[in-house]
């Protein structure tokens, strides 16, 4: 089943520092001390540092301006869930030429709209090192599509099947980042797919580089998936989604049919 998607094919021309797709043009602005930059996002609200004294004393101390920005968006599941608003700011790297720090502002106490628990306010947290600017997501995954290799699925209830994905490509070869990782993440969803994301985070972990993929031609990679998430379904019909994490490129439904033990038995 190939992937459904939705990059418009606009961003086909973005660019990317590290797994963050950002407006290239900032770059070439005219930046600002790091705490201009975050009161600029936080508007003097509450904000905790989430870098140490060390930490802060390698980073740029000025140069710094907002290249991305991702909004608050809500899910409702069994309960809503909100997802907290980031705003990414860079500055150019000291002593490493064409390289940019990249720093990440995000909504604290957001979490559950019924039970916040943390106070309202944002968490500064570096992001990573330092990054090369290189083409979006978008872009690095033309031509590439992420596919289940068959559906439905039988798992016996309170088993956890081995789930595998097929990243194909078409007519042309496809040659990877070496930054791009073969991390993919799945999640339960029902039968028509819903939700389409995952409720609260895409889990990342370390896995070898992607490979390159000659035309007409595929590759398989296993889906890392809570193990309780499909272990302790009842009987029943589900889906499952997953997502090609470092490139954004996602499958679509695959139907999970979960039996009791004795049915399985009778495959």
């Amino acid at each position: 089943m190939p992937t459904e998607n939705k990059s418009q094919d606009a961003e086909k021309g973005g660019a990317a520092l590290g797994d963050v797709d950002i407006n290239s043009h900032a770059l070439t602005l005219t930046g600002v001390p790091l705490e201009e930059a975050v009161n600029d996002v936080t508007n003097g609200t509450h904000t905790m540092w989430n870098i140490s004294q060390n930490e802060l004393s390698l980073l740029p101390s000025a140069g710094w301006r907002t290249v991305a920005h991702t909004p608050r968006t809500s899910r409702t599941a069994d309960r809503e869930y909100r997802f907290p608003a980031t705003t990414y700011i860079a500055a150019p790297a000291l002593a490493q030429k064409d390289r940019w720090t990249l720093i990440s502002i995000t909504e604290r106490g957001t979490a559950s709209l019924t039970a916040a628990t943390e106070q309202p306010g944002w968490v500064v947290s570096a992001h990573g090192g330092v990054h090369r600017l290189r083409p979006s997501k978008a872009a690095r995954r033309e031509g590439l599509t992420l596919e289940w290799p068959y559906s439905p699925l039988m798992v016996i209830a309170g088993t956890v099947p081995d789930l595998m994905v097929v990243l194909r490509t078409g007519r042309h070869g496809w040659t990877a980042d070496p930054d791009d990782a073969c991390w993919v993440h799945g999640w339960v969803t029902d039968e028509l797919g819903s939700p389409e994301d995952p409720l609260g985070w895409f889990g990342r972990g370390w896995s070898p580089p992607l490979p390159d993929i000659p035309a007409q031609s595929f590759v398989q990679l296993p889906v890392w998936i809570f193990r309780t998430t499909i272990s302790e379904l009842p009987v029943g019909t589900y889906g499952v989604r997953a997502a090609l994490t470092s490139l954004g490129l996602r499958t679509g439904v695959r139907i999970i049919e979960v039996v009791h033990a004795d049915r399985g038995a009778q495959k």
